[in-house]
This record gives structure tokens, C-alpha cells and sequence, in this order.
């Protein structure tokens, strides 16, 4: 919730200097607002990295973009600081655009987990119920009661991979595809012979 103001003035402005940028000449007051509101970004989102630097067993990729998503700001103020107004407006319009996506990745990460988490406690429930009608039948015929191959820990945890791998995999496609046109900046190091 406190995070919603800073990003809303941000968006305005970066989306504002990407459509109009010749209207930045000599916009103090906006490299003012941006590098202010740039700053409680980053100082609303450092709880949140801070929360998944201290979770036990947490996944490093998930730690390690949380943590670059987390301290972009400040390469994005010192870019401002360096004179980079105008380079700093559409790299906070893509940092944005990467925020929401791992907010995104987060819900429906967590919202895959508890739908795994209800699948295995229905199998479990009748797997019981099965049991409880065999062990009835097995008083009546005196048969033993034979136990299914896998367990349902086994099962759950596999499907929690697998579904981590898939969500994961997405992640990293819809990253590429937001930072794409940055990526053919870097294609002058081609023209440079060491």
C-alpha cells in the first residue's frame, strides 16, 4: 500500500518522458520528483527484500531478482545524478513493467502452491476413505491391505518442481521480452577489436 503513491508518480513521469522527451529540456522540478519518489521506492520495497533474505530454504533465483528488482532505484538515481534524465525515464518504465511482473509471478506462484497443497490433502482424504473400506473388507474376507506405490509427499513435491520449473521458465520469457529493445544497446561492443 505504500508503495502505491511513489509508483503511480513514476509511472506518470516515465510514461510522460517516453511520449514527450523534448519537453524534459530543463525540467528541474521533474528530476527532482522522480529522484525523490525514486528513493521511497526503494526505501518501500527494502522490507519486502529484507523479508526474503531471512525465509529459510528460499529458492537464490527468486532472492537474487527480488534483491536487483529491490536496489534498481539506486542505479536509477545515479543515473539521474550523472545527468542520465532522460536514459533514467524508460529504465524506471521497464523497471515498473518488471515489478508488476514479479508481483504477478508471486501470486500465481503462491496460488499454484495452495492449489497443490488442496489436490494432495483431497488425495490424502481419499486414500483414507479407502483405506477405512478396505480394512471393513478385510475384516469381513481377511485379506491384507495393499498400500499404493507412491506416497503423496512424493507426488506434491514433484508437481511443486514441476510447477516451479513452468512458472519459472515463464518468468524468465517475459523478463527477455520486456528488456529486449535494451538488449541491442550492447551491439556496438561488436565494432571494438581488443
Amino acid at each position: 500500500m505504500n508503495l502505491m503513491l511513489p509508483l503511480v508518480v513514476l509511472i506518470y513521469w516515465s510514461s510522460y518522458g517516453v511520449m514527450y522527451p523534448l519537453r524534459f529540456a530543463d525540467d528541474v522540478i521533474g528530476q527532482l520528483i522522480v529522484l525523490i519518489f525514486l528513493f521511497l521506492v526503494f526505501l518501500f520495497t527494502l522490507p519486502f527484500c529484507r523479508r526474503i533474505w531471512q525465509l529459510k530454504g528460499g529458492h537464490l533465483t527468486r532472492t537474487i531478482v527480488i534483491t536487483i528488482l529491490a536496489f534498481s532505484p539506486l542505479v536509477l538515481i545515479g543515473l539521474m545524478m550523472v545527468g542520465y534524465y532522460y536514459t533514467t525515464l524508460p529504465l524506471s518504465s521497464r523497471w515498473i513493467d518488471s515489478l508488476y511482473l514479479l508481483l504477478l509471478w508471486y501470486i500465481i506462484y503462491h496460488s499454484c502452491i495452495r492449489g497443490l497443497s488442496i489436490a494432495a490433502r483431497k488425495l490424502a482424504y481419499k486414500r483414507a476413505l479407502g483405506r477405512r473400506h478396505n480394512m471393513t473388507r478385510e475384516e469381513q474376507e481377511n485379506e491384507p491391505i495393499t498400500e499404493p506405490p507412491m506416497s503423496i509427499e512424493l507426488i506434491s513435491q514433484q508437481s511443486l518442481r514441476l510447477t516451479s520449473m513452468v512458472l519459472f521458465l515463464i518468468f524468465i520469457v517475459v523478463f527477455y521480452w520486456i528488456w529486449s529493445d535494451f538488449i541491442t544497446i550492447f551491439s556496438f561492443l561488436d565494432g571494438i577489436q581488443l
